[in-house]
């Protein structure tokens, strides 16, 4: 399981110890319980032993607060060394820091919800991608206010975990994310009159998004979402429109399985076991030939299941 709920925590102990048998992966090995060590080419993993802990970890405690995901928390992101050109611009649509790109013509608006890290090289290089298609035109506006989450934040320690959790507090509060979505809709609604129907995307916290926002009267006529934190079999079943969950290996099976399970439109459904969480966006290392194939081949599973469904 990569993300929890704060509902779901105990409040006696974190989530990690009530299942001591279970196995998390994580990039560095660990000073807060002791663990057995498993060589598996570059990844190493730690069976957690039983224990009484009465302080969280860094991890948890931004966990905790933020209700994100645990492998964002975990896994560092990966940048390309070399930083693609971006094809669109930036404007400002009604006070809003926006990435446009596509055609001026297109009828279909695609309202990308971005990870917690922003504008990075990745995920403008996957708007691109979505709007190849002279159908489409994309919008990916700035939730964070040109502040989105440093990089050296991440793997959160005991000098950076209360700045991350204060950041979540200011902007990753599911509900106000929601708001500012269709506040931000409306507005794009108003620049661009030719667009006739919208699609919702969103990555990670904004997948999350994407799923709150899929329910009865929402303004998408498809939604998406790519390695989503939080995913609930409950938001599955509110959902009424043609819907895509891309997840990666760090996404719990037991709730991408709940989800599938709960959605009852039209869907895809779909785990890339070899791909880590954010492999379409800011984590995705694109200088390596493996991530470029299943980067292309996400967002190709994307078009076409928008295609068929609009």
């Amino acid at each position: 399981m990569w993300c929890y709920w704060p509902a779901r925590l105990s409040t006696a102990l974190p989530l990690r110890l009530h299942h001591p048998s279970s196995v998390i992966k994580l990039p560095i090995r660990p000073s807060f319980f002791p663990t057995t060590l498993i060589n598996h080419r570059n990844t190493r993993y730690f069976h957690k032993q039983p224990l009484t802990m009465s302080k969280p970890s860094p991890v948890e405690h931004v966990e905790k607060i933020s209700g994100h995901s645990k492998a964002c928390c975990t896994i560092p992101p990966i940048v390309p060394e070399k930083e693609y050109k971006a094809k669109g611009t930036y404007e400002t649509i009604d006070g809003i820091k926006t990435y446009v790109t596509g055609s001026p013509s297109a009828t279909t608006g695609i309202f990308v919800v971005a990870d917690i890290f922003g504008y990075y090289p990745q995920t403008l290089q996957g708007a691109d991608i979505l709007s190849c298609d002279s159908t489409y035109r994309v919008f990916v506006p700035d939730f964070w206010d040109n502040d989105p989450c440093p990089l050296e934040w991440y793997p959160p320690t005991a000098a950076t975990a209360d700045k991350l959790g204060n950041w979540f507090k200011q902007h990753g509060d599911f509900p106000a994310g929601c708001e500012k979505t269709h506040r931000f809709l409306e507005s794009f609604k108003k620049a661009s009159p030719k667009i006739e129907k919208w699609v919702g995307l969103g990555y990670c916290w904004g997948g999350k998004i994407i799923s709150l926002t899929s329910a009865e009267n929402t303004p998408w006529a498809v939604s998406v979402q790519c390695h989503p934190a939080g995913v609930s079999g409950e938001d599955a079943a509110k959902i009424t429109i043609p819907h895509v969950l891309l997840a990666s290996m760090d996404e719990s099976k037991k709730d991408v399985e709940a989800f599938d399970k709960n959605l009852k439109v039209v869907k895809h459904v779909e785990t890339w076991d070899k791909m880590i969480h954010g492999w379409m966006a800011a984590r995705g290392d694109l200088d390596n030939p493996e991530v470029v194939k299943e980067y292309e081949k996400g967002y190709q599973t994307v078009l076409n299941f928008i295609k068929k469904n609009l």
